[in-house]
This record gives C-alpha cells, structure tokens and sequence, in this order.
C-alpha cells in the first residue's frame, strides 16, 4: 500500500534518519578501526612468529650437528 506524503516531510524524515544514524554510529567507528588495526597487526606478527620459529628449528639442527661432530670426535666445537 502507498501513501502519499509531501515530498518535503520525506526530505526532512530522511535527513533526520541520516543525523540519527551518525550520531548512534559515531562511537564505534573508531573502536571498530581500532579492532580492524589491531587484527592486521595480529596477523603480521603470526607471521613473524612462524619465521622465527623456522629459523629456531634451523639453529637448533645446526647446534645439533654440531654437537654430535664433537662428541663423535670430529673436532673442537665451533
């Protein structure tokens, strides 16, 4: 069913949906931009995480190596 209703009462109703949308919104834009930055930041240090954990696993095979030429009597220790 449609109603007629004067062109000037819609503008107005709308403008004050579009000013009440703003200011119930307003508070959280931030916060939400914070949350979206802090997610990002997460996910590059989840990254940096697993390369320093690869790099960890590769030290502890070298010093494992290492380790074992020694005791088997390859030489001094490096």
């Amino acid at each position: 069913m449609e109603v007629y209703v004067e062109p000037e009462l819609e503008a107005g109703l709308a403008q004050q949906l579009d000013a009440l949308h703003a200011a119930q919104t307003a508070p959280f834009l931030e916060l939400v931009s914070d949350y979206a930055a802090c997610l990002q930041h997460n996910r590059e240090l989840e990254v940096r995480v697993a390369q320093l954990d690869k790099e960890v696993a590769e030290l502890r095979d070298e010093v494992g190596a290492r380790h074992a030429f020694a005791v088997s009597g390859g030489g001094a220790m490096i």
